[in-house]
């Protein structure tokens, strides 16, 4: 079946649903979990209003650099070859300053094995760290037993190219098939992102059928 073209009316919906289900986040778990990670992690800038930051993101196309060096269970090896999947889920990180804080490894395995249960053959987990500490991220990839492949981007060539936010909540995108931006936000942070890429994905299959 033909994928429905992405145009500037269902774009416009989009960041209105992404921006409704931001600010109707506002329950007691949220505003606790908010205040911890600013005090576990102060070094967040919240400088970016969210509504600028969706309206300038989603509908936006994501430009992919080469990257040959990748990072499996903290083991440096070339990057392979992957059959790609419908969907992706694009997670940036800089590394340096609180590393197991920011990363929340535990939480993205969660999250994927999730995912491989609801919506299972349909989006690939894409992790590109530009690294500062090489040390810290092997042991946190052993320690955490985390199996999936990690693009080790020393260069940081994936920022450069797209100019991603500032804040770390908005540095991870829900991406179709054409790397087009369906969704903002940091899934690890605010479960609700996780609710809405979810339904993003299956309202797009369910309208593909």
């Amino acid at each position: 079946m033909k994928r429905k073209l992405f145009t500037n009316e269902s774009s416009l919906n989009l960041k209105k649903q992404f921006y409704n289900t931001l600010i109707g986040a506002s329950t007691l778990a949220v505003i606790l979990l908010s205040i911890t990670l600013l005090v576990s992690c102060g070094n967040s800038n919240h400088s970016e209003k969210p509504e600028d930051i969706i309206n300038k993101w989603v509908g936006k196309e994501i430009k992919f650099p080469q990257i040959n060096t990748c990072a499996v269970l903290g083991k440096y090896k070339p990057c392979g070859i992957s059959i790609p999947k419908p969907y992706k889920i694009l997670i940036y990180t800089d590394s340096i300053g609180c590393t197991s804080c920011d990363l929340r490894i535990d939480v993205w395995k969660m999250l994927i094995k999730e995912a491989d249960t609801v919506i299972s053959d349909k989006v690939d987990f894409v992790f590109y760290f530009n690294p500062k500490k090489n040390e810290d991220l092997s042991d946190l990839f052993k320690r955490e037993n985390f199996k999936n492949m990690v693009y080790m981007d020393t260069k940081d060539e994936l920022n450069k190219i797209n100019h991603f936010p500032k804040t770390m909540e908005y540095q991870c995108f829900l991406l179709d098939g054409h790397n087009k931006i369906l969704a903002v936000g940091n899934p690890t942070l605010n479960g609700n992102v996780w609710e809405l890429y979810k339904k993003t994905i299956n309202d797009n299959i369910q309208s593909e059928n």
